[in-house]
């Protein structure tokens, strides 16, 4: 169920293209699959939001077993928009631990859609989860507050960035966090 917590306006350009940039920046990494995408769309826009007051793609994430995943209906719809459209190619790839789906860009990332600091944020989180295996990001998200604040399938919202230690965090303490955020966002702009 929304709440002014996860209610932003989802983009689905920009949600293309940082999936295209994570894709081709992961080109040569063996442990690169659609996990790791996961998380590092997810980590993206909640630091964002944590940053900035506003997540980069507005996607809804949710509670799944291996961590945060994009909704059905905006990230997963995405995914397979764009292997309609030949943007991008999921490729069933053998390891020696695993088979897993690996997303390969099948062109370039437009990073023009987004603002400098934005483009900072992808790159950080691009650097930050580099070789990476699965089960070591999804091990991370199982450490964030908002993965532990929801239920399996639940949005996970966005307000639960600035919860990074575990602790009882209330609505109002949610809400306060969230208008101050919107406030200094606004007096940087």
């Amino acid at each position: 169920m929304p709440t002014p917590y996860t209610d932003f306006e989802f983009n689905r350009t920009k949600l293309r293209e940082a999936i295209l940039y994570f894709s081709e920046k992961a080109r040569d990494d063996l442990a690169y699959g659609t996990t790791r995408l996961y998380k590092q769309l997810f980590a993206a826009d909640f630091w964002a939001f944590q940053l900035f007051g506003a997540p980069l793609t507005g996607t809804t994430y949710v509670r799944d077993r291996y961590g945060p995943r994009p909704d059905v209906s905006q990230g997963l719809d995405t995914l397979e928009r764009m292997q309609a459209d030949g943007t991008l190619e999921i490729a069933q790839v053998s390891g020696s631990w695993a088979n897993m789906p690996v997303p390969k860009g099948q062109s370039k990332a437009d990073l023009d859609i987004f603002t400098q600091a934005e483009r900072r944020v992808l790159e950080i989180v691009a650097r930050a989860f580099e070789y990476q295996p699965a089960w070591a990001v999804s091990e991370w998200t199982h450490e964030f507050p908002g993965w532990k604040f929801a239920q399996t399938g639940e949005p996970i919202p966005y307000a639960t960035a600035y919860m990074w230690r575990d602790e009882d965090v209330s609505q109002d303490d949610m809400a306060w966090a969230y208008q101050e955020q919107r406030s200094l966002f606004h007096q940087l702009t």
